[in-house]
């Protein structure tokens, strides 16, 4: 499906209908309109991070085009993210690194090995019993704002119910020589 039609199926959405939901990595098969875009986006705040932190090379860009009740369920990345709102809203939930026993990741090799096996909506306390313990930040970010979220913290995000679809731009690093 190409783009203003998946656009169109987002805003003519109605109930009973097929949930969707893009994600796309922003390269150079995307089409000229994009890549213009980001040959002309004002890169300052991301490299300012990057060299404030010491952060290694910019290694992608992922576009998610979602509706309101889409989830990415809680997981952890290998990277440091940017992850900048561009329309609607979402909630995220992050959790450090020390959480790790209380989320209860899939195992090593799994597909799905850096995700929670919790389902955070209806949590089964009785086989993740150490999930009732687990401390996090939550927040709410809306369009125009940059949320960090460093290597190995898990997040959970949720698109809100505010009468519009969402638009996200994820920017990744490779981590510091340091770490």
């Amino acid at each position: 499906m190409k783009l203003p039609e998946f656009i169109k199926r987002l805003k003519e959405w109605k109930k009973g209908d097929d949930r969707l939901y893009l994600q796309q990595g922003l390269n150079n098969t995307v089409g000229t309109a994009i890549v213009h875009d980001f040959l002309n986006f004002d890169w300052n705040f991301c490299t300012s991070k990057q060299s404030k932190h010491n952060w290694g090379p910019l290694t992608s860009n992922l576009l998610l085009i979602g509706m309101e009740g889409n989830v990415t369920p809680c997981h952890y990345d290998e990277q440091q993210n940017l992850f900048a709102q561009v329309r609607g809203f979402k909630r995220c939930i992050l959790f450090p690194p020390d959480q790790f026993e209380c989320l209860y990741p899939h195992p090593v090799h799994h597909p799905h090995d850096r995700q929670s096996m919790v389902d955070f909506d209806r949590p089964d306390n009785v086989t993740f019993p150490k999930f009732r313990e687990a401390r996090g930040f939550e927040t709410v970010i809306g369009p125009g704002e940059v949320l960090y979220i460093p290597m190995y913290w898990w997040h959970h995000i949720e698109s809100l119910m505010r009468g519009t679809y969402t638009v996200t731009v994820n920017f990744w690093y490779k981590a510091s020589s340091i770490l």
